[in-house]
């Protein structure tokens, strides 16, 4: 999907990679819903930050750990097996 991005990326390189506008860009920084780091003046924005921001707001990915779970809860519960008679 951003093979050809950096593993850091550049607010206008995090811009083109989502294809939004650069307020949308600070909003979503400022927020926190885009998870990124701000050293001095500039933004640090992480390639895997945009990957889980694209796939969470796409519905792709669960939101939380308990959704991540739930499909999971009972699953390794197996049938009991039968009891036969054996005969002699």
């Amino acid at each position: 999907m951003f093979d050809n991005y950096p593993d850091i990326l550049s607010p206008t390189e995090a811009c083109e990679v989502l294809r939004i506008g650069e307020n949308a860009l600070y909003d979503l920084l400022r927020t926190g819903k885009l998870k990124a780091l701000k050293n001095g003046r500039n933004w640090l924005i992480p390639k895997e930050a945009a990957i889980k921001y694209v796939m969470q707001e796409s519905g792709m990915e669960p939101k939380s750990q308990k959704e991540l779970v739930e499909p999971f809860v009972g699953a390794s519960k197996q049938p009991k097996a039968k009891k036969t008679k054996l005969s002699k």
